[in-house]
């Protein structure tokens, strides 16, 4: 079957879709402003990411150690046994979070604007 005139248009109108869709949501992030910390349904306290410190949060296992310093932020040291928070690294932008769920703790960026999203799956 050969394609039509009408198929070329169809594929060309998705591919302009797609690519704007991909720009719309996976384009570039906003730097984070402030961090918030969490231990179990507590809020700690959200911090400004404008100056160096250092946080020792309780947790149900334990001390968990965040470092916060200018527009990035990351656990230093959990009582965990994987310690998948340490690894997750420094995050940076606005949305990006990291968690110790052994020890309910956990670290959430926020910038000035408005989140896109309410909820991902995968």
């Amino acid at each position: 079957m050969k394609p039509t005139p009408a198929d070329a248009a169809v594929i060309a109108l998705a591919a302009v879709l797609v690519g704007g869709l991909f720009a719309a949501f996976w384009g570039p992030r906003m730097p984070a402003a402030f961090a918030e910390v969490r231990s179990g349904d507590a809020v700690v306290g959200r911090y400004a990411l404008d100056r160096p410190r250092t946080l020792d949060i309780p947790g149900r296992l334990g001390l968990s150690r965040l470092a916060l310093e200018p527009g990035r932020a990351r656990f230093v040291t959990g009582p965990c046994r994987n310690a998948l928070c340490v690894h997750r690294g420094w995050l940076r932008h606005d949305g990006d979070t990291a968690a110790c769920l052994p020890n309910g703790v956990s670290l959430a960026l926020a910038g000035g604007a408005a989140a896109r999203f309410d909820a991902v799956s995968y």
